[in-house]
């Protein structure tokens, strides 16, 4: 089962050369380093949290967008135990997660 993944990347006041606003959507690369790390994040979160007996990965992506937001993600990190943990996250003052 192939699956096609668009990530939507929430970045905290990330700039590019282009004038963008707050909230506004804008192109990004797939070869961008957090584009790759949001991507391995998503896919491993859906893996984790979908009641599939197969593990899925992306077999193309078709576009990347990101939007500058007033975004808060609070992570707990563990290093020792090479654990990461999404806990909360709040954009433009309104809890999501």
């Amino acid at each position: 089962m192939d699956l096609m993944v668009s990530v939507v990347l929430l970045s905290c006041a990330v700039l590019s050369s282009h004038s963008t606003f707050l909230g506004g959507p804008s192109v990004a690369s797939v070869k961008e380093d957090g584009v790759q790390r949001a991507m391995v994040f998503a896919m491993n979160e859906y893996n984790r949290r979908s009641n599939d007996m197969f593990v899925n990965n992306w077999y193309k992506v078709n576009n990347v967008t990101k939007q500058n937001m007033n975004c808060k993600f609070e992570v707990l990190a563990v290093p020792w135990q090479r654990r990461n943990e999404l806990k909360k996250i709040e954009c433009n003052g309104r809890t999501i997660f």
